[in-house]
């Protein structure tokens, strides 16, 4: 995967948390990409970017953490698992 040492670089010295510091400054340039096609107010779209920034990251982390066994097929399925226990566990 590209660019995996600096993330296991910002992972080691604990400093994981410059992404999302980066995120939120440049969120306002993120939301018209994402959300181009899709009716959705402001407010809502702050919360779906700050919440996807907090799983990817994690997502990350955890990944590093374990190792990088998964290619990036297996790691969007994991996601996509996760997301759907996540959602089962909220309802």
């Amino acid at each position: 995967m590209e660019h995996i040492e600096l993330l296991m670089t910002l992972e080691e010295s604990e400093n994981f948390t410059l992404l999302y510091d980066y995120e939120q400054k440049y969120s306002t340039r993120i939301k018209p990409i994402l959300f181009q096609n899709l009716p959705i107010e402001c407010d809502q779209a702050d919360y779906v970017v700050g919440i996807a920034t907090s799983i990817l990251f994690g997502l990350l982390q955890v990944w590093i953490q374990h190792g990088e066994k998964e290619d990036a097929v297996k790691l969007t399925n994991t996601l996509k698992q996760s997301v759907k226990i996540f959602n089962q566990t909220i309802n």
